[in-house]
């Protein structure tokens, strides 16, 4: 079913606005402006410039890799329980299960708390 819908036109009419002309004087109330404290300034003398009377010698403070001695690491002794491939301070390892191994102390260590080293 279909249903049909009219639209209503309703006229409405407008007043048009009464404007009404209003004059008033305008009258400007003066200002107080608040007077300018004065602040005083201090002269601060400038300090002059410094200049570094020292001069150090670079050259003498390098120091000359040739001549510092190497210290060899110090290895310890270990025996593996297991086998065990890795790369330990960029250093890669394979270590076979009940071989003993001189490694370096660091080595030594970070194996032990792996858990991977068997008594000597």
């Amino acid at each position: 079913m279909a249903v049909q819908r009219k639209k209503k036109t309703e006229e409405v009419k407008v007043e048009e606005p009464v404007v009404a002309e209003v004059e008033e004087e305008v009258t400007e109330e003066p200002v107080e402006e608040p007077a300018e404290e004065e602040v005083e300034t201090v002269d601060i003398p400038e300090e002059p410039e410094k200049k570094d009377d020292v001069v150090v010698d670079t050259e003498s403070l390098k120091v000359d890799e040739e001549k510092i001695p190497e210290e060899p690491e110090k290895k310890v002794k270990i025996r593996m329980r297991v086998d065990h491939n890795c790369t330990i301070a960029m250093e890669n390892y394979d270590l076979k299960q009940g071989k003993t191994y001189d490694v370096p102390k660091d080595v030594k260590r970070i194996l032990e708390e792996a858990g991977l080293l068997a008594p000597l």
